[in-house]
């Protein structure tokens, strides 16, 4: 399927969620330049992130994030696996994640 197609139809998903999956340890990541950063607590913050934010469309990493986090506001995943499944497509997008200080 075409990635557009696919990015539409995961984002008409998204708008319908109905909880927000929040997750454990906010994942704390810079976008758009120098010292712009945005707290991510949970698969509902991920994926706006993912589809509003995001540097670049369509990669293998952000569209299972995008499947994952979707999966989870609507209870079919666990909060932590949408975590991580976006902490792949941060990394895969070469994107600063800032290191959590003390806390659990």
């Amino acid at each position: 399927m075409d990635s557009l197609i696919r990015l539409n139809m995961m984002d008409r998903q998204y708008r319908g969620s109905t909880t927000a999956a929040e997750w454990g340890l906010p994942v704390v990541i810079e976008l758009g330049g120098h010292r712009n950063f945005l707290s991510i607590t949970s698969a509902l913050e991920a994926a706006s992130c993912l589809l509003d934010d995001w540097p670049f469309d369509g990669s293998e990493a952000m569209e299972h994030a995008l499947e994952v986090c979707f999966a989870a506001c609507k209870g079919r995943a666990q909060p932590e696996k949408a975590r991580d499944a976006f902490l792949q497509a941060v990394s895969e997008a070469k994107l600063y994640v800032r290191p959590h200080f003390g806390g659990h």
